[in-house]
């Protein structure tokens, strides 16, 4: 396979990957984080003459968080995997060129290799966006500055939002793109197995 046809199988391949994976991580963490935090926030104030949630409004209002957030946390994730997947899919293209050309990879070192690149790949990525941003509050969401809007500033100091916002979404990214790597090493793998056949 020649070098253009390596940059088509594996850069859209990676990049529907990425987004596919990422907006379905995004939408899940963002549900289930608003639904907890919001549900958390309502039982955790006790203001003076308060009615108390019934159970109905309960399974509502989660609903509704879940609904929201997981909406909120698609949006935010694909347009970072559709990135962080054509950037796998480059590493990949120059992970076989340089050391999977000839003979034809075998299959699990192959895969491996492939998975560990694109997993390192977009932890560089993510690091070197956070500090093209200035080391910006680990709690901005990286959303905004995909659009035109101001960046969402928070309390400075706060740990929650380095965890909750920096961290998890991070592992999740990393995680999502050596899972892709590996998938689409594996599909090249068995093409020219079946080709060498």
């Amino acid at each position: 396979m020649g070098t253009v046809k390596l940059l088509w199988f594996f850069t859209w391949r990676m990049a529907l990957l990425g987004l596919a994976s990422r907006a379905a991580l995004g939408g899940v963490y963002g549900a289930a984080l608003l639904a907890i935090s919001g549900l958390y926030e309502e039982f955790s104030t006790n203001l003076p003459g308060e009615v108390p949630m019934g159970p109905v409004q309960v399974v509502l209002a989660a609903w509704l968080l879940a609904g929201f957030g997981g909406g909120f946390g698609a949006l935010i994730g694909a347009p970072v995997g559709l990135a962080l997947g054509a950037l796998g899919g480059l590493v990949v293209v120059a992970l076989t060129l340089a050391a999977y050309r000839s003979p034809p990879p075998d299959g699990r070192g192959y895969r491996e290799a492939a998975g560990l690149s694109c997993a390192v790949a977009a932890l560089l990525a993510l690091a070197a966006d956070w500090a093209l941003h200035g080391f910006p509050d680990a709690s901005t969401v990286v959303f905004w500055r995909l659009l035109p809007f101001e960046t969402m500033e928070s309390e400075r100091g706060s740990n929650e939002g380095f965890w909750l916002v920096g961290v998890i979404p991070t592992l999740a990214a990393v995680l999502a793109m050596w899972w892709a790597g590996r998938k689409v090493a594996g599909w090249y793998a068995r093409r020219n197995r079946g080709a060498s056949g």
